[in-house]
């Protein structure tokens, strides 16, 4: 994604930002201005890129934030450019951070068209009862790129945001935001509702669950974002986040003809593997089916949890499944040659544990 994104910000764009920002400041060059932006730009990252951009802009305009602001108001919807934009909020956040009010009005303005879901976080770190009151005021407007910001803007621990320690430590000033927007019409919003509620939980897990026990059921909108954000819950096998959903005990079901491909498996290959699922009860069951792979690591080894699927299975139901993982290398994820080994679990309860080895490159 970050790639993706990098070669978003070419000298095509460059060049357009450019042009755009003469039209609103006629002393601008637009060759100084790609040239300037674009030193040793094969070598810069996506961030370093935006930066550069920022900078670049930052030559040509005033010096003091409240004249500077007009054009890059008039800038921002110009450009429309999604993330490619991101140098306009990133200005704001350098710039505006002594003054507040306005400041914090732009960024409103601006991730209509970019986002500034990175650029708040100064603020919230500075100002944070002036912003998170501001932020409650967002999950009232009308655009859903502001109320999305709302939430965004204040996830404990956003990637490519750092983390925001105070609300790592104490989340309680994200509630309120959380519960104007849990059951937005927007998907959008709601994604990013889901998410905040999952960066909670990987520290007060607690808290979440009692979120969840009083949304439960309120609209389908809060449901839904109530399966997204205790995503991380669930994976760990918790037994309030699992009977939330109506998943009952794991042992309840009957796991049978386990069969693995092999106990060694060549360099990039596939595990093979096939299972059946019995529900041997007299009433319907809901069942949720992952595997915990534990990777060999150079020190170590550690866990990864992947879904197979959630069913309902009537009394006396069989499910017979096949499945594979893949091997192969990916530069986000590299594997060990070693020992490695696989559990299934079942409603978040590990029901038959394989190891095998993976075999070096040949």
């Amino acid at each position: 994604m970050a790639e993706e994104l990098r070669n978003l910000i070419d000298r095509k764009y460059v060049s357009e930002v450019g042009k755009e920002l003469k039209l609103l400041i006629p002393n601008v060059s637009i060759e100084c201005f790609v040239q300037r932006t674009m030193i040793s730009w094969s070598d810069l990252g996506l961030n370093q890129r935006v930066s550069a951009l920022r900078r670049s802009m930052e030559f040509y305009l005033p010096d003091e934030y409240n004249e500077a602001r007009e054009y890059i108001l008039m800038l921002a919807p110009k450009l429309n450019s999604g993330y490619a934009a991101v140098f306009i909020p990133e200005y704001i956040s350098r710039k505006g951070l002594d003054s507040p009010n306005e400041a914090l009005e732009d960024l409103a303005y601006v991730t209509r068209f970019s986002t500034s879901e990175f650029a708040i976080r100064p603020f919230l770190e500075k100002y944070p009862e002036q912003s998170m009151q501001q932020m409650l005021a967002w999950t009232s407007d009308e655009n859903e790129h502001v109320r999305r910001l709302a939430s965004e803007g204040c996830r404990p621990r956003l990637p490519w945001g750092g983390s925001l320690k105070n609300f790592i430590q104490d989340p309680s000033p994200i509630f309120p935001i959380l519960e104007k927007l849990k059951s937005d019409s927007s998907l959008y919003v709601r994604k990013s509702v889901a998410n905040n509620l999952n960066d909670i939980s990987k520290d007060h897990p607690g808290r979440v669950l009692e979120i969840a026990q009083k949304w439960a059921g309120h609209s389908k909108h809060t449901d839904w974002i109530l399966k997204r954000g205790l995503r991380s819950l669930l994976k760990e096998g918790r037994p309030e986040a699992l009977q939330l959903f109506g998943y009952g005990i794991g042992n309840q079901f009957e796991l049978q003809n386990v069969s693995f491909s092999s106990s060694e498996i060549e360099w990039e290959s596939h595990l093979f593997w096939e299972f059946e699922v019995k529900n041997p009860k007299t009433e319907q069951m809901k069942l949720r089916l992952e595997y915990k792979m534990h990777f060999k690591r150079k020190h170590g080894s550690n866990a990864k949890v992947f879904q197979i699927g959630e069913y309902e299975l009537n009394p006396n139901e069989s499910l017979q499944l096949q499945r594979k993982h893949s091997f192969k290398e990916l530069s986000t994820r590299k594997h060990q040659p070693g020992v490695h080994k696989i559990e299934l679990m079942v409603n978040g309860l590990a029901r038959f544990e394989h190891s095998f080895t993976l075999k070096p490159m040949k």
